[in-house]
């Protein structure tokens, strides 16, 4: 079976009801795999526990990227692609999502909309000729179709500094990606331009009419993309809400049912210089850092949402450049909090939850036995069950016993 026939099993199970956060039922039935915990690394190995442990997908945004590989016309240097995969492969990455982006500047129709908010000179500009996208994009599957399981057509096509076209003709560059990948890998899974949902001038200017593109060429797509960052000093709630908002909009273009839905960005408190406080700024650390990274799963699978990759793993100057919550040797509750989450659920079933007043209940069976993992909105409430369960929260603090009810807070705990 494909990986693409996969994907659809697992989406006929639980996404055609779950375009927007309706009863929570609608999500049951998604079995969470290792790939459901994305990764972004540019230069260091990421650490998420022992080294034995089976790895999630990583993705590969824009690196290498297009000018990178294709810097004239007719020439290619596939030198550093065949690096980066053999050194993903060395650390046991075994799934892998490559990104599209950074138009050459001798592909690039000029001059863009402004030019002052691109990265390089015309990295942001739509393809002059799409033959050209369709040369590189061919190239790079009948390349690497071996070693590239999902492909991504764009990063970031909301936002100036990677993508100054329209929506009219990103849709076009999907497609041809799709067509390209059902020619010549039939197994591989080809997802959306990522949308970003925090800035709503840059979401409304496109977005929503890139979606209506991908209708009219009946969703060439077997994914589509979100990043969902929180805007400002917003914790995971806020990211639901602009998950709904993403949800409503690909609705209304009528997505099919066969079409997943991933994050792949996310992270929170990520805007440079927006907060007081010493470098890098917007760092959430602690106990704050373990709760949120636990809510990101919880909430992604909560809302129909199949995977999420974390942004980001740096170090150096990058590192400080990026606020937000790090996962690094140095930086245990957030670590500690992916690799629970991590060994928990993978290999499980996720059985939809439950709310009541501000008590979350998020329902799982694995190996033949039923566990919850459990977290309020806000405050504390008491979780009821029958005869002794152990409890373990995510983060600090082992495993107790307890009769018949636990008390629990934001930081989510496994019980069962």
């Amino acid at each position: 079976m494909t990986k693409r026939a996969v994907l659809a099993g697992v989406t006929a199970a639980g996404l055609g009801a779950s375009l927007v956060l309706a009863p929570a039922v609608a999500q049951a039935g998604q079995k969470i795999t290792k790939e459901a915990f994305g990764m972004h690394s540019f230069s260091e190995e990421p650490f998420i526990g022992e080294s034995d442990r089976p790895l999630g997908s990583l993705r590969m945004n824009m690196w290498p990227n297009w000018r990178q590989l294709n810097p004239a016309r007719g020439q290619y240097n596939w030198a550093v692609m065949d690096g980066t995969v053999a050194q993903a492969k060395s650390w046991g990455y075994s799934d892998l999502l490559y990104v599209f982006g950074n138009t050459p500047q001798w592909a690039g129709k000029n001059p863009v909309k402004d030019p002052s908010r691109e990265l390089e000179p015309g990295n942001a500009a739509p393809p002059a000729k799409m033959t050209y996208f369709k040369n590189f994009a061919t190239k790079m599957v009948k390349n690497y179709g071996d070693d590239i399981d999902s492909w991504q057509v764009w990063n970031e096509i909301t936002s100036p500094q990677f993508w100054q076209g329209s929506a009219k003709q990103m849709a076009k560059m999907t497609k041809i990606l799709n067509q390209v990948v059902n020619k010549y890998d039939k197994g591989g899974i080809v997802v959306s331009g990522s949308v970003q949902t925090h800035r709503m001038d840059y979401y409304n200017a496109i977005a929503p009419q890139y979606f209506k593109e991908l209708k009219a060429l009946g969703w060439p797509v077997d994914v589509a993309a979100g990043h969902f960052y929180p805007t400002l000093y917003g914790g995971p709630d806020k990211r639901i809400a602009q998950i709904k908002m993403f949800q409503r909009d690909v609705k209304a273009a009528k997505m099919p049912k066969r079409v997943d839905m991933w994050d792949t960005e996310a992270n929170f408190w990520t805007t440079v210089g927006a907060f007081k406080g010493n470098p890098p700024m917007g760092r959430v650390k602690g106990t704050k850092a373990a709760t949120w990274v636990a809510r990101n799963y919880l909430d992604t699978w909560r809302t129909g949402l199949k995977r999420s990759y974390w942004y980001m793993w740096t170090v150096g100057s990058q590192d400080l450049a990026f606020p937000g919550i790090q996962m690094r040797t140095d930086t245990p509750w957030s670590r500690v909090a992916y690799s629970n989450m991590y060994d928990w659920t993978v290999g499980a079933k996720y059985k939809g939850d439950t709310t009541k007043g501000n008590l979350v209940e998020c329902k799982f069976t694995k190996g033949g036995k039923s566990f919850v993992i459990a977290f309020t909105t806000g405050g504390k409430a008491t979780a009821k069950f029958s005869g002794t369960k152990s409890v373990t929260p995510v983060y600090k603090g082992g495993t107790v016993t307890a009769k018949g009810s636990t008390t629990v807070g934001t930081m989510p705990v496994k019980i069962g």
